[in-house]
């Protein structure tokens, strides 16, 4: 239909309009007059003006899972699955809609145009993204899975292989040792032989040895009774000689005892070069002696060659040497080798250390008389070795051992009262007992001596005193003696100060082998 025809159609409509409402409001009934035809007039088309978009476009956006999602980069709110959104936007053409499953696995991207007045839809379908993905995942699990149980089978068969070979070499060298072990009895059947033929010799030889013995201990005995009356006369005037220290007249009737069969006058003769009693120190006569009395049946020649083993004098040192000596001398009731034996166990010196061997040694010789056996079973319960620590069952051992004549067993019962262990702390009674003991040879206790009038708190100090005990210590060989007189010269006190003295005495105790007097050498350079 033209544009004009339409025109004049809505002219003639409203000019009927105009004309019923002016009917209506007069008195009369209205009149209808049937308008003339009016010859429709063409209408000048206006230009048409820009009308506003009614309607802002926008984007419908729906999710079949749960979803994180953004339009063109931008993040939006999640989606609930099953759930859609409606999102406005400013401009018109193409968008792109990302959405991802809350964990992020799964993804979807659509590309949506935008026309103006309209809505656009943008369904996200993830279920069919995550579907396909856990088949794929499914797929590669059985392949996986498939994979597996064919290495497992490999391997299985492998192991089947393996178990084979080890059978087969189990069996081939179980057939070797068999043989071996054939080889190796044939071997010692054949040592067993020749052992049984070499012992039988030795036993043969033994016996002979045996009866050529028994016949030369029997010419011995004979002439040893034949020699004793005159020997015995010879060893109690040496005796005699010997008791008054004139050792060097005492050593001719000691060497005739000796020759004459005396084993006492052999013993002795080993004590006088061994100790250098009026004679140069000779550890190799000393120990010819000893072993002479000791083979003839003196003990105390079999104790004390055992000591030259144990300290290597004139002989390598032989701790298993010593134990024999010790444990045939105390065997046959020498209290001193019972002490000496008692000695290697509680040091550990060739048997293994063994206090409660050493403990019941001891006891032995101190019930013996052997007061040195008291005064080292006092040392066991004062410093708790082998034993429950007990100062009053040393410091009676002690007292054994110091009223027998021992004066180490005095020194020792000196320091019981000096530190008052198990006693009232007495240092004067201390005092008594280092003067006894260094007046009776104990260079230790001369020791102990000078150091109690050198410093003990609560008794009278003299330092002169102190310096004539600590040269005593130190002249008998007491190291501690030596370093404590450098004390004295290097501390100048009582005496006057003399650093070359210190040194000397410090020098001297070093060499000996006390590292206290070496770290004061140093301090002193």
């Amino acid at each position: 239909m033209k544009f004009g025809t339409i025109a004049g159609w809505a002219l003639v409509a409203t000019f009927s309009l105009v004309t019923l409402a002016t009917l209506a409001a007069q008195d009369e009934p209205p009149v209808y007059h049937a308008p003339k035809p009016v010859k429709p007039q063409p209408v000048k088309p206006q230009p048409a003006k820009p009308q506003p978009v009614k309607q802002t476009p926008t984007i419908l956006v729906s999710c079949d899972l749960a979803c994180n999602w953004d339009l063109d980069g931008d993040a939006q709110a999640p989606i609930e699955a099953g759930g859609r959104v409606k999102v406005k936007v400013e401009l018109l053409g193409q968008h792109v809609v990302d959405a991802a499953t809350l964990d992020g696995v799964d993804k979807v991207e659509k590309e949506v145009d935008i026309e103006a007045d309209k809505q656009a839809s943008a369904p996200m379908a993830l279920a069919p993204v995550r579907d396909a993905r856990l088949k794929r995942e499914q797929d590669l699990q059985k392949q996986t899975d498939l994979d597996a149980e064919k290495a497992k089978e490999k391997e299985a068969e492998l192991e089947r292989v393996k178990a084979a070979d080890a059978e087969r070499e189990r069996v081939r060298l179980e057939k070797l040792k068999a043989d071996e072990d054939a080889r190796e009895k044939a071997r010692q059947d054949q040592l067993k032989a020749d052992a049984d033929a070499q012992e039988r010799d030795r036993l043969a030889k033994l016996k002979a040895d045996e009866e050529a013995q028994a016949k030369a201990k029997a010419d011995e005995d004979a002439r040893r009774i034949a020699a004793r009356e005159n020997g015995s006369v010879q060893f109690a005037e040496a005796s005699t000689l010997y008791a008054q220290e004139r050792y060097q007249q005492a050593l001719p009737l000691f060497v005739s005892a000796c020759e004459e069969g005396s084993l006492a006058g052999c013993w002795n003769l080993g004590k006088i070069y061994g100790m250098g009693q009026g004679v140069t120190q000779n550890y190799a006569q000393a120990l010819n002696f000893y072993q002479k009395a000791c083979e003839g049946g003196e003990m105390r020649g079999c104790s004390d060659l055992g000591q030259l083993y144990e300290n290597g004098s004139s002989v390598n040192q032989n701790y298993y040497q010593a134990q024999e000596l010790y444990t045939k001398a105390c065997d046959n009731n020498e209290m001193s080798g019972c002490k000496n034996l008692g000695k290697l166990y509680e040091l550990g010196h060739g048997p293994n250390q063994d206090y409660a061997q050493a403990r019941a040694l001891y006891q032995k010789a101190c019930d013996g008389g052997e007061m040195m056996g008291c005064n080292n079973l006092g040392a066991l319960y004062d410093n708790g070795s082998g034993v429950s620590l007990n100062f009053i069952q040393a410091r009676e051992l002690f007292l054994k051992s110091c009223e027998g004549g021992e004066m180490r067993g005095c020194n020792n019962l000196g320091i019981i009262y000096d530190n008052g262990d198990g006693v009232h702390r007495d240092p004067m009674k201390a005092r008594e007992l280092y003067q006894k003991a260094c007046d009776g040879g104990d260079v230790e206790s001369c020791k102990n001596l000078g150091w109690s009038y050198f410093q003990t708190p609560g008794v009278n100090r003299d330092f002169v005193k102190a310096r004539v005990y600590f040269e005593k210590a130190c002249d008998g060989g007491e190291m501690m003696g030596c370093n404590d007189l450098g004390v004295m010269y290097d501390d100048g006190k009582g005496i006057g100060r003399d650093i070359n003295l210190a040194r000397k005495f410090y020098q001297q105790a070093c060499v000996g082998g006390l590292k206290k007097a070496c770290e004061n050498l140093r301090i002193l350079r």
